[in-house]
């Protein structure tokens, strides 16, 4: 399956982004264990943070091939591929790593995360929330107006 970027689907990426982004930030004042214990709460960390990390990769492939980049082998190449055009800043290159890695977890391991998982998850919600608004700054310069 494949889907084309328009303005209207960059549109509605943005906003359930902006919408799980924000939901997240609200919550990572609860430990780890409350996470951990309530499987709604797990459920709905996860879901937030996977549709943001998703969100941060896809939009990322787009401004690779927009800018004519390179072609990446994998996600991570694709974000590194950003750090090196300097439009996620350099900062985050290892932080980059733990969220295409939380992604994985939450991917194929959710129900048997472990709380170093879910602690990393919320150490990492400011970095998930600062590579989000880079990449969507990118695309918005990209097509010239802001995509809401």
């Amino acid at each position: 399956m494949s889907f084309i970027l328009t303005h209207e689907v960059l549109g509605k990426i943005f906003e359930r982004s902006d919408e799980m982004i924000n939901y997240i930030k609200k919550t990572k004042h609860l430990s780890p264990e409350m996470i951990l214990s309530d499987p709604k709460k797990l459920m709905a960390m996860n879901y937030g943070f996977l549709v943001v990390v998703q969100s941060i990769l896809t939009l990322s492939n787009y401004i690779v091939v927009k800018k004519k980049l390179g072609v990446p082998k994998d996600y991570m190449e694709s974000v590194q591929m950003l750090v090196m055009a300097k439009i996620i800043p350099k900062k985050f290159m290892e932080k980059l790593k733990i969220l295409v890695d939380l992604r994985n977890i939450i991917m194929h391991k959710s129900a048997s995360m472990t709380i170093t998982e879910i602690k990393t998850m919320m150490e990492n919600i400011d970095v998930l929330d600062e590579v989000y608004t880079s990449v969507k700054r990118a695309i918005e310069k990209l097509i010239g107006e802001s995509v809401e």
